[in-house]
């Protein structure tokens, strides 16, 4: 991963998702981490409330996309899958 810049979002075909997102995009975008839930809007919006002090909005004025987050200060892919592994528990499959 060439940034701190990671989207959490729903897709019922998130590879076929990052396709749409990367043209325009100056980085290289994969998904690297899919979650089977049994209410993606529910789990979303957990994981989103549960980021929420990360979101980009914070960072830049006026940024419209509520799904970019940039990592914790020191913190990798693990604390942040703990922290949206914690926020959806009750919606995983």
């Amino acid at each position: 991963m060439d940034t701190n810049l990671i989207k959490i979002g729903l897709s019922g075909k998130p590879e076929q998702r990052v396709k749409t997102f990367q043209t325009g995009c100056p980085y290289q975008l994969e998904v690297v981490r899919v979650w089977e839930v049994s209410n993606m809007q529910a789990a979303e919006g957990a994981a989103h409330k549960a980021m929420a002090e990360y979101n980009l909005r914070h960072v830049i004025p006026n940024f419209k996309a509520k799904e970019w987050f940039f990592l914790p200060e020191g913190a990798g892919l693990p604390e942040v899958e703990e922290i949206v592994v914690n926020a959806i528990q009750g919606w995983l499959i």
